[in-house]
């Protein structure tokens, strides 16, 4: 062996292996590291996972309201009566009144 680290490092693993109780110390050492990553990683996972859902759903929520205000707008625009736009679209007085305010 030419290079003196990689001479070192092969020293340091005879020693490690030589002794079991050291040799079991990292191992266990390894084997959390490898759990607390796999943690992490799955915990970040579950968290977009759950971000993307919600957005979704958000978007969804969105589209439908939306919806409803330009079938508002366009059954008013038509001359039918306020109350019953609040009742086929869901809306209320207020928002219909907003509508109306921004015609």
């Amino acid at each position: 062996m030419r290079d003196p680290n990689i001479h070192h490092a092969y020293e340091d693993l005879a020693k490690l292996a030589a002794d079991k109780a050291v040799k079991r110390q990292y191992e266990l050492r390894e084997k959390a590291e490898r759990d607390f990553r796999n943690t992490v990683r799955t915990a970040r996972e579950e968290g977009w996972q759950e971000g993307r859902q919600e957005g979704r759903q958000e978007g969804q929520q969105e589209g439908a309201q939306q919806e409803k205000l330009r079938l508002a707008k366009e059954l008013l625009a038509e001359g039918l009566d306020e109350e019953l736009v609040t009742k086929v679209t869901g809306l209320n007085k207020s928002e219909l009144a907003r509508l109306e305010g921004d015609s």
